[in-house]
């Protein structure tokens, strides 16, 4: 059984895009002037064949540029 909220909880950086962005959005306001995007956290990705996981990966970035 997991605590009250649990099913809410969600680490930073992962989610949505939208949800992504806004933590991005946090640390550039916490003074944060980088963030590194790493792909390979996507099991999709890593695991897909190379034309789908090219497709992934552009679909990311693309919706993560600032």
């Amino acid at each position: 059984m997991r605590p009250a909220g649990a099913e809410d909880a969600r680490r930073p950086l992962t989610g949505t895009y939208e949800q992504i962005r806004q933590d991005v959005a946090a640390l550039a306001a916490a003074g944060v002037t980088d963030v590194f995007h790493d792909l390979n956290f996507d099991k999709e990705i890593v695991t897909a064949d190379a034309g789908e996981a090219m497709r992934r990966a552009e679909e990311a970035l693309e919706a993560l540029a600032p």
